[in-house]
């Protein structure tokens, strides 16, 4: 039987010294035996194989690494917690597809961002992350503190929470600037643009490249402006023409009768 649990972190147990290997002992297909028998419908106790895998990619993946687990306690004579302390090797670019339900096209997925605890304890520390902005560039934010750090302090940290994104085909590759009319061309020359249609050397020169046309839309957007106003939206509809005059109209003048 097959059973659908919604999540919304991935925790993982750490299993050497790698993601990718606490990754593979978190999808490992397990035997339930002797006393932890499969538990039909029908109630009768059976040998099964239980195994997790990730059936729905979502298109932001957090994962967390459990570093803290149970440990007898000398003092208290009871249990407390104790933090897993060493360093968890973990990629830049993650193919998440080996750990799939289906397992049909690569799955990957980019490092976004990080965060430490600092600390011994699971009641106390200190936490702190790694951002990647928007143009690859990392920065370490500490409280009040942000200053900007290169990709290899980032992947020396001793992460406690991993967060990815899916990599879209379509829109992470940046799209290419409008062809431009050489000089020497005949105006009227048809070119092509980067969508596929076809259009004249006239109209070419006028065109903006789709790049950045798309910075201003998201500048727009963030800053409460008007498409319009930053070249993004849609053309302001045309000024009408102003009105002109009719053609002269004649004056009738009335004949007044002439008194006798």
């Amino acid at each position: 039987s097959d059973t659908f649990d919604p999540f919304m972190i991935l925790s993982v147990e750490i299993k050497g010294d790698a993601l990718l290997k606490s990754l593979a002992h978190f999808t490992k297909a397990e035997t339930l035996d002797s006393r932890n028998k499969y538990k039909t419908p029908s109630g009768v106790y059976v040998t099964a194989t239980k195994r997790f895998t990730i059936h729905r990619p979502p298109p932001v993946l957090i994962v967390h690494l459990k570093r803290f687990n149970a440990v007898v306690s000398s003092r208290r004579g009871g249990f407390g917690f104790g933090k897993i302390q060493r360093f968890v090797e973990f990629p830049e670019v993650l193919q998440l597809e080996p750990f799939c339900s289906v397992r049909t096209e690569p799955r990957p997925y980019r490092l976004i961002g990080v965060v430490v605890h600092e600390g011994s304890g699971l009641h106390s520390g200190h936490y702190w992350s790694y951002v990647r902005s928007s143009n690859g560039t990392w920065y370490r934010m500490e409280d009040s503190q942000v200053r900007q750090v290169g990709l290899a302090q980032v992947l020396r940290a001793e992460a406690y929470l991993l967060v990815y994104q899916r990599i879209e085909p379509d829109t992470d590759r940046p799209p290419p600037p409008a062809t431009r009319v050489a000089e020497g061309e005949p105006r009227g020359a048809p070119v092509r643009k980067p969508d596929g249609t076809t259009v004249t050397s006239k109209a070419v020169a006028n065109l903006k490249p789709p790049q950045q046309n798309n910075v201003h839309a998201m500048a727009a957007v963030r800053a409460g402006h008007s498409d319009v106003a930053n070249g993004c939206g849609p053309p302001a509809p045309p000024t009408p023409p102003p009105a002109t005059a009719g053609p002269p109209r004649k004056k009738r003048r009335r004949k007044r009768a002439a008194e006798g």
